[in-house]
């Protein structure tokens, strides 16, 4: 009893966190005129997601409905309700990198492939929590002696509601093996840059940094820090890849601009992504000579 209380608790208060990040997703898609669709379809699916979580926590919360749920029905909710969590954790981490660029309006960093792996796995959550739902509604229609016209209904909507979610499940693991792919690549590319860093070098002897004393303004190797972390490199490839998702925006938006229509929207972004990428990379892999 005091496990499905306090788990009723957990389920209510993320279902509030969901909801307000669905309202901070909303917010930006209206407000900036350049803002992706699809952020407000995620802002939709986070909707959703986090009304059916607040009606489970409230199923759950009442002491009528405690023997409705099997031990299995509240582990399923507690495991799905924990991945909800780690979504919603996930995305509003996503949120706060928003910064105001120049022009004074907001940027998302959602990339395409972040962006279908977030609504697939809102929406195979979401099938989830609509199933067991529904299975605590049969349970409490056989509990109430319902007509069994009522019974049977019930019945057909969780083999919907099964199917639907087989088939959301389908979509999660595909988009999950695109972003990984995606992901991979990102990084073959990373690795390729450095590589063809290295061979400037070797052919331009003369700009490397200077082995001995450092001479006007040039960097000693000695001066370099030798702290590069995987930690390091992994905020490396996520401004790389925050650069190149800025990069692909743009492409797609001139690919279908009309005329006289003002990219400098996404053009500040790039020039934003790229200073913050050089720096950092500066700082890892030359180190801070001040």
């Amino acid at each position: 009893m005091a496990e499905v209380i306090g788990l009723a608790a957990s389920i209510i208060q993320i279902g509030a966190t969901g909801l307000k990040l669905s309202e901070t997703l909303y917010q930006y898609a209206e407000t900036v005129a350049s803002a992706d669709k699809r952020v407000g379809d995620i802002a939709l699916e986070v909707n959703l997601t986090s009304s059916l979580i607040k009606e489970l926590g409230t199923i759950f919360n009442e002491k009528r409905n405690v023997s409705l749920l099997s031990q299995d029905a509240v582990k399923t909710a507690n495991t799905t309700i924990k991945a909800c969590e780690n979504v919603f954790v996930k995305m509003s981490a996503e949120v706060n990198k928003t910064n105001k660029n120049k022009l004074g309006k907001f940027t998302l960093p959602f990339r395409e492939p972040k962006i279908n792996l977030l609504r697939t796995h809102l929406d195979m959550l979401k099938n989830t929590l609509q199933l067991l739902l529904g299975v605590l509604n049969l349970a409490h229609s056989k509990l109430t002696h319902d007509d069994r016209r009522v019974e049977q209904k019930l019945r057909e909507q969780i083999k919907t509601l099964l199917l639907e979610k087989k088939k959301s499940t389908k979509r999660y693991e595909e988009s999950l093996k695109n972003y990984n792919r995606y992901v991979s690549v990102m990084r073959s590319k990373i690795r390729l840059l450095l590589i063809d860093s290295d061979d400037e070098w070797e052919e331009q002897p003369s700009h490397k940094p200077s082995l001995d004393s450092p001479k006007d303004g040039t960097i000693s190797i000695s001066q370099i820090s030798t702290t590069i972390t995987t930690d390091n490199l992994a905020q490396c490839v996520q401004h790389v890849q925050t650069l190149l998702g800025d990069i692909e925006r743009l492409q797609q938006v001139l690919a279908k601009a009309e005329a006289g229509v003002d990219h400098s929207e996404h053009h500040q972004a790039i020039i934003g992504s790229y200073l913050r990428t050089k720096d950092h990379l500066d700082g890892i892999f030359l180190g801070n000579p001040k």
